[in-house]
């Protein structure tokens, strides 16, 4: 199993988060938050990449997600470019 893949299903992991939010404890999906935060963070300094810089950007929105502060079209885009992701790291 290539890296790809194995950082897709914690990515897979951070969408359930983002869809059970209203009955998951704040602790997970500010763990999830802090994945993508991390994981985003270490390849745009490493790769100067626009999608590692967005994986930072959605788990901002995520974080904010588990305090209530959010909105429901930003939520779904940051949804959808997950799951496009996702998606892609499979097919690749």
């Amino acid at each position: 199993m290539s890296l790809a893949k194995l950082l897709a299903i914690v990515d897979l992991v951070a969408v359930f988060a983002i869809l059970a939010s209203p009955i998951l404890p704040t602790k997970v999906i500010m763990y999830c938050a802090g994945y993508l935060i991390l994981k985003g963070g270490l390849f745009a300094i490493t790769s100067y990449d626009i999608a590692s810089m967005l994986d930072v950007i959605c788990g901002i929105i995520i974080m904010l997600l588990a305090f209530d502060i959010s909105n429901g079209t930003v939520n779904l885009i940051v949804l959808l470019y997950l799951v496009q992701k996702i998606l892609l790291s499979f097919v690749s």
